[in-house]
């Protein structure tokens, strides 16, 4: 029995692994492509970014009420002792399904992974927020949104209280501590 709850384990990391790859090579894909070269940005564009980084730990949660399960950077794996695994971003736990985006902006990308489950991009200027583990989406590409306008629900999982809201931000290349970006409840 605990061979096969490591084997499941292992398969989950591999499969968490997988997500991120494929949300990373998106977002640099996206990065790369000529639309989104900062010297292209328009004036609306910068002065969103600008907006942006002025908000520095002051933007709004994505999700009203919830708490950071997995913090940003190189952590310790939940369950399997000595293992760590990198996250781009930090884990929030919620039992509110409703994410909303965090600063106004435009919807850049959105990506279904191999489970089905969705991730949004939105651009604010040169920086992008994203939101994983997403089950129903209510924008679409090119929507721009407002601050706290409701992007989609979270997956509903009947035997656990609380969902989880995977939650990055990017300028340009370089993944950021969103934990630095929110304000503090």
């Amino acid at each position: 029995i605990l061979e096969n709850k490591e084997d499941s384990l292992i398969n989950a990391i591999k499969i968490k692994e997988s997500e991120t790859n494929k949300i990373t090579s998106a977002i640099l894909s996206m990065i790369e492509s000529k639309n989104n070269n900062k010297n292209n940005l328009t004036p609306e564009a910068k002065l969103i970014g600008d907006n942006f980084i002025s908000n520095k730990g002051q933007l709004p949660w994505p999700v009203s009420t919830g708490i950071v399960i997995s913090k940003f950077g190189n952590v310790p794996h939940p369950v399997l002792s000595g293992i760590k695994i990198m996250n781009n971003g930090i884990e929030i736990s919620t039992n509110n399904n409703i994410v909303r985006s965090v600063f106004k902006g435009e919807v850049s990308k959105i990506i279904v992974l191999p489970t089905g489950l969705k991730v949004i991009i939105i651009k604010h200027g040169k920086y992008l927020t994203v939101y994983s583990n997403i089950y129903t989406v209510k924008v679409k590409k090119g929507d721009f949104v407002n601050t706290k306008q409701e992007i989609g629900h979270l997956y509903k999982n009947k035997s656990k209280k609380n969902n989880v809201l995977g939650f990055q931000i990017w300028e340009g290349r370089e993944k950021l501590n969103p934990s630095h970006w929110i304000s503090s409840y």
